[in-house]
């Protein structure tokens, strides 16, 4: 993905109508695009081991019986329950501080952001 900012579309297309207004949508845009990217490797990894254990209850449930609406609301559950988080990592992540969301993964879940969700961040931002 390329991020074209308003310099660059005026050296191609200048419209008189790029004012301030457009400044501030873009860099509104470009401070949640970033936000996104930073707050992303501690909700991936939050989601992982979330639905790790949702996977593992779920061939629990069954094996004791639960019938099809008993797992759907337990999928239903989980969803509900990473909501929240995810939201306020990208809360955290807006303000510089994607690395508390992170420590509170670690200290709370024992979750680590993996080295490779990191690499993969890198390599997205360079293509």
């Amino acid at each position: 993905m390329e991020l074209l900012d308003l310099e660059l579309l005026a050296l191609h297309a200048p419209l008189p109508e790029l004012g301030g207004d457009a400044h501030r949508i873009v860099d509104d845009a470009v401070a949640e695009y970033a936000a996104e990217r930073a707050a992303a490797p501690g909700i991936v990894a939050f989601r992982r081991h979330v639905l790790g254990v949702l996977g593992a209850e779920l061939e629990r449930a069954r094996a004791h019986g639960a019938d099809e609406a008993t797992l759907t609301a337990m999928r239903h559950l989980t969803g509900v329950l990473v909501h929240g988080p995810s939201v306020r990592a990208r809360e955290l992540a807006a303000s510089g501080r994607a690395a508390e969301f992170e420590a509170g993964l670690e200290a709370i879940f024992d979750i680590r952001v993996e080295a490779e969700d990191r690499l993969g961040d890198q390599r997205d931002a360079t293509a």
